[in-house]
């Protein structure tokens, strides 16, 4: 447990942005706790409820997963690496250009 929480508290310095880090210090701590307490089922369950709240989330309206909810291959790209912006420009222009039947 020692190890693990040194190796946390190090990779914290590791994030750039201090809204980001701030965030991930607030949950780290109940997450410790719940591995402490329930063991991997704690950890599982943990994920689950972050899961469930970013799921609940919006952004301007749009939920914040509607990138992932409904499961379309062409719109995977850009979830975890964005794309040049040449290749997405192009792929926008070819899909307006081409009406849905």
């Amino acid at each position: 447990m020692v190890i693990i929480v040194a190796l946390t508290g190090i990779a914290s310095f590791a994030i750039p942005q201090y809204s980001i880090a701030i965030s991930l210090r607030i949950l780290r701590f109940p997450l410790m706790l719940s591995a402490t307490i329930m063991g991997g089922f704690g950890i599982m369950i943990m994920f689950l409820l972050i899961l469930l709240h970013l799921c609940k989330l919006r952004s301007l309206g749009q939920p914040y997963l509607a990138s992932l909810a409904p499961f379309q291959f062409s719109r995977m790209r850009d979830v975890l690496v964005r794309v040049p912006l040449k290749v997405l420009l192009r792929s926008v222009r070819n899909n307006v250009s081409r009406p849905n039947k």
